[in-house]
C-alpha cells in the first residue's frame, strides 16, 4: 500500500524538521503511540534506532535511514503485522515561516492483518493529517491539540 499526503504547515521548516525527526518527541504529536524507547544515545541522526508501542498494543522497531536537515527525513519500521517506510520532504512554503510537507508512506501488511488494508488505506491519511496539525502546534510553540 502506498500513499502520499501533502500538507502545508504554518511554522518554519527548521522547527518542523526538528520535531518530526526526533523520536523522543513522537508521543507528543503521534496520537497512536503509547511509548517510545530509544536504543541509540544522543540527538537524532542517520542510524538512530528506537522502538515504539502503540495504544493498540503493537510494537515496531524503527531506524532513521535518511537525515538531511532541514529538507529530508525518512525511517524504516518493522513490526509483527506490518513493515513500513515513511519519507518526509520539507520545502519552504508560500512564506519563509511556512513549510510544505510531502509525506510518503509505503506499508506492507503481513498475514491476517492484510484484511484490514481497506480500512487502513481510508483512515491512515486522515490520522496522519491530524498528527501533522499537532506537529504544527508544537513547532509554533503552542500546546498540541488533543484531537
Amino acid at each position: 500500500m502506498h500513499f502520499v499526503v501533502t500538507e502545508p504547515i504554518d511554522a518554519p521548516r527548521d522547527a518542523v524538521f526538528d520535531i518530526i525527526s526526533d523520536p523522543r518527541l513522537r508521543t507528543r504529536w503521534q496520537r497512536s503511540l503509547a511509548s517510545v524507547h530509544l536504543e541509540t544515545d544522543g540527538p537524532p541522526r542517520l542510524g538512530t534506532r528506537w522502538h515504539e508501542h502503540t495504544r493498540g498494543g503493537l510494537r515496531f522497531e524503527l531506524e532513521i535511514n535518511e537525515f538531511e536537515r532541514p529538507s529530508r527525513w525518512a525511517e524504516l519500521a518493522h513490526g509483527r503485522f506490518a513493515d513500513a517506510r515513511l519519507g518526509v520532504g520539507l520545502r519552504v512554503g508560500a512564506t519563509p515561516d511556512t513549510t510544505l510537507l510531502i509525506v510518503t508512506v509505503e506499508l506492507e501488511l503481513a498475514g491476517l492483518s492484510r484484511v484490514a488494508a481497506p480500512a487502513v488505506r481510508a483512515l491512515m491519511p486522515r490520522a496522519l493529517r491530524a498528527d501533522l496539525r499537532r506537529v504544527e502546534a508544537l513547532a509554533r510553540g503552542l500546546r498540541a491539540p488533543s484531537h
